[in-house]
């Protein structure tokens, strides 16, 4: 319970406080810390009557030379729970240093549960990183058990309905000596504001994601609310931001469900990532195509690249060719806004159009090729970002 940073920040505070030396000794009698360096590790021999009689006691300069280790003052037990788990010595004359014996005492308790509560915090830390971390790995029926009663021992329920938030965000400066870190802490502390439901999972992933298992209402067929909350997020943190990228997932009730629900967070954050969107929000039920792409089956797509898509590959100009494709069809085949986000003049869009046939025998509004070739590209780019 008691570790020597503990005991020297009680010793080198107390003697500041009170202008007497203060030492701490363990539940055997050996200093752990002193404001003098030259007595840790040594044993004080007035601790051990302490220790053994839980009662605190007075050394004059007689019974101080008798004593290992030991300098006139006093020795106070240490306990915790009604366990004597240490002492503290303070050096000087009975008449001066009595007043400061209970102060003392209370000062190193105050310590103590400062330092127990920071314990406790740092380990339910680290076991919701590992329960996120198995939620968001391939989960086996042999996990199921173990991952429901890690989220019990949390105090949290995975059988509720729940949707998960996935964000990633790095500091506007991009310096290396501020990183991350406290950005992402000042980010959690937002999200405890917003997220207030004690079944509401906040936890830090890495030094740059954050995710949210937030709990829906029991009418929670709308993840709207989480829409609003997210752009709270964007709108209190986009000025500190270089990237903020918020991704929604699919409603889950369930621990493979949660498992998807995650998947589809990143994935909504990989395609703002895809679109070069900085700052945004993305819900899964805006990425159906994307989705749909993901899950393809690869013989599918490896016949159907071998037919359309190998001689465009092997092009030199196969990156423009599939820009073009792709603003074709995010802009639903519509010839005026393809040339506005291609920023070229309608007429090169025609002659564009007319050598991809020529060269390619690809007919543009040919919807089912067309499409095709858009979904095998969108498949390409995602996969490239999760490798």
């Amino acid at each position: 319970m008691l570790d020597k940073e503990l005991c020297n920040r009680i010793s080198q505070s107390a003697s500041l406080i009170i202008g007497h030396h203060v030492l701490v000794t363990d539940k055997n009698g050996i200093v752990l810390g002193s404001n003098d360096p030259a007595r840790i590790g040594t044993l004080h021999g007035a601790s051990l009557d302490v220790i053994a009689s839980g009662q605190q006691i007075y050394h004059n300069q007689t019974d101080a030379s008798r004593l290992s280790g030991t300098k006139p003052g006093t020795t106070i037990p240490l306990s915790v729970n009604g366990e004597v788990i240490g002492t503290i010595g303070i050096t000087g004359s009975p008449e001066e240093i009595s007043k400061y014996a209970i102060l003392i005492q209370q000062l190193a308790q105050l310590f103590m549960d400062f330092h127990a509560q920071q314990q406790s915090s740092v380990h339910r830390d680290y076991k919701k990183r590992n329960l996120l971390h198995d939620l968001a790995a391939d989960i086996q029926d042999d996990m199921l058990e173990n991952i429901h009663n890690s989220a019990y021992e949390l105090g949290y329920d995975l059988e509720l309905p729940r949707a998960v938030l996935w964000m990633e965000l790095e500091p506007a400066d991009g310096s290396a000596r501020a990183g991350p870190a406290p950005l992402q802490t000042k980010l959690l502390a937002f999200l405890a504001e917003q997220f207030v439901h004690p079944q509401d999972f906040l936890c830090a992933q890495g030094d740059s994601e954050a995710a949210v298992l937030a709990l829906l209402p029991e009418n929670g067929s709308s993840l709207e609310g989480l829409r609003q909350k997210s752009r709270a997020v964007l709108d209190r943190f986009a000025p500190e931001c270089r990237v903020l990228r918020v991704g929604i997932g699919s409603q889950a009730e369930g621990i493979q469900a949660l498992h998807t629900s995650y998947e589809d967070a990143h994935l909504a954050a990989r395609v703002l990532q895809m679109r070069r969107t900085a700052h945004g929000c993305l819900a899964v039920n805006d990425i159906f195509l994307e989705k749909l792409a993901l899950n393809l089956s690869p013989s599918a797509c490896d016949h159907i690249s071998s037919a359309l898509l190998r001689p465009i590959q092997q092009s030199k100009d196969h990156e423009l060719l599939m820009q073009l494709i792709s603003c074709w069809c995010q802009t639903r085949f519509n010839f005026s806004k393809t040339a506005e986000a291609l920023h070229v003049h309608k007429s090169t869009l025609v002659y564009r159009f007319r050598r991809i046939e020529e060269l390619y025998g690809l007919d543009l509004y040919d919807f089912d090729k067309t499409m095709a070739l858009y979904l095998l590209n969108l498949r390409r780019s995602l996969l490239e970002l999760k490798g």
